[in-house]
Formats: C-alpha cells, structure tokens, sequence
C-alpha cells in the first residue's frame, strides 16, 4: 500500500550522518551539508530535498556515506525515477549499479508493492537484455500522480532529517 513502509525499509539502507567538521571548528559547530532551509509546505518537497541531494553528492561523491536512512530513501528514489525516465532501465542500472538500485527497491516500500517488484525485475535482468516492456511498466506507475504527493508527505513526515 503506497505511504507505508515496510517495516525495516530504512534499517536496510546504507549511511549515518557524519556532518563536515573543518579544522577551524569545535564539535559545536558542525555543518551538516545536507540540511536546507524548510519550504512553506510539503508540496514539491520531495524534488527539492532530492535536487539539493542529488548535486551534493555528484560534487562530492564521498559524502555519500554520511546520508543519513531518511536522505538515503530520498536519494534512492529520485534518482531511480529521474534515471529511469531520461535513459530507461538499463541506462539507470548502467549509471547506479546493483547495489543503489536495491537500496531504491528497499525504499520503494513507500510508494506501493508494484514499484518494488519492477525495481526486482530490472535488477534480475542481465545488462545486456531489453528492459523497454519494464521501462513501459514505469512510465505506468510514474504517471500516478499519487507518487509526488506521498513522496512529498514523506519529506514532510520526516522532515527533521532535511531541513535545519
């Protein structure tokens, strides 16, 4: 069912936080480069969260490891849909890997079963197969506008994990 996970879904994901410490600073005054400063309301939350996500790792892809579960899910996801959209499966499998790609299964628990068995089917699959009747598939469930808004509710739910 879409806006429950699965009981675990977070513990499964890789990461804790590990905010940047420079030498110049105390432990008091750790900066946390993932937090960004809150919207008016849960709307759109979910895009934002992912697009300040998505280009602080691609500047440093280290501190992909200090993801906090929460960021970890957000991460997941968008990356699973803006991937699979531009390039398909097996652009999105070929740009993340096995691995990433099971951790977007494991938070796909948030927006329905369905989503999880594609992400299974797409990451059984040889690289090397066609994966346009599964790219069909996810253009079907993406275009369930229900996705935005629980994945924005998500955001919103866990907010503390986004927002300083």
């Amino acid at each position: 069912m879409p806006g429950r996970p699965v009981p675990g879904a977070r513990r499964r994901l890789r990461g804790t936080r590990q905010p940047r410490l420079t030498p110049e600073m105390s432990e008091d005054d750790r900066v946390d480069p993932f937090l960004l400063p809150a919207p008016a309301s849960a709307t759109g939350s979910f895009r934002y969260v992912f697009e300040h996500l998505a280009t602080t790792i691609a500047a440093e892809p280290s501190s992909y490891d200090a993801l906090s579960p929460d960021q970890h899910i957000v991460l997941a996801l968008g990356t699973l849909r803006r991937d699979v959209s531009a390039d398909g499966f097996g652009g999105y499998l070929g740009n993340v890997g096995r691995d990433r790609a099971l951790d977007a299964q494991a938070a796909a628990s948030l927006i329905g079963h369905a989503w999880q068995v594609l992400i299974s089917a797409a990451v059984d699959r040889d690289p090397s197969d066609d994966f346009r009747d599964l790219d069909s598939v996810f253009a079907d469930l993406e275009d369930d506008q229900s996705v935005d808004a629980v994945l924005d509710e998500y955001v919103w739910a866990t907010r503390d994990a986004f927002f300083g």
